[in-house]
């Protein structure tokens, strides 16, 4: 007796993965908008996975800033000592809570000589989407004369996605 055993497969669509992170928040309406552009910084270089300022309306009317920084959990503790050292809050609340997120890897493609890392993220549906980083598309503009238009077109081109 012969037997044939087979498998009918189908390329699924890149699912976002998820993880946990941790929500940190204040609000401050005494600190200047340099101070808090050097908080920020300051955050992301602690190893916030992201931090941000919006203006609010505090009580009594007065101009504010809400704080929010998205953390690791294992990194809540010395952000929070952060934020409560060198911002003018009185008090950091936090909740713990889950996200997806897309797959990512970087591609590095040259534009006129110059290397400019890409980020590189893929979509449910299986699509990719790619974002030249920043910082490379200025250094290579500014070398070359070039609008940061020009170098974040052809680092695209380049990349073909």
């Amino acid at each position: 007796m012969n037997v044939l055993r087979a498998s009918l497969s189908e390329d699924q669509p890149a699912a976002a993965g998820r993880d946990t992170v941790v929500e940190l928040a204040c609000q401050v309406d005494d600190m200047t908008g340099e101070d808090l552009g050097t908080l920020i910084a300051d955050l992301l270089a602690a190893g916030a996975l992201d931090a941000l300022a919006a203006p609010v309306v505090m009580k009594k009317g007065r101009p504010g800033h809400a704080l929010t920084v998205i953390a690791r959990p294992q990194d809540r503790a010395p952000l929070t000592a952060l934020l409560l050292r060198d911002s003018t809050s009185l008090g950091v609340r936090w909740r713990e809570m889950e996200r997806s997120v897309l797959p990512r890897r970087t591609v590095t493609v040259t534009v006129a000589g110059h290397a400019i890392p890409l980020k590189v993220v893929t979509l449910p549906d299986g699509g990719e989407r790619a974002k030249p980083e920043h910082d490379a598309v200025v250094a290579a503009a500014r070398a070359l004369g070039w609008p940061l238009e020009r170098v974040r077109r052809q680092a695209l081109r380049a990349w073909g996605g």
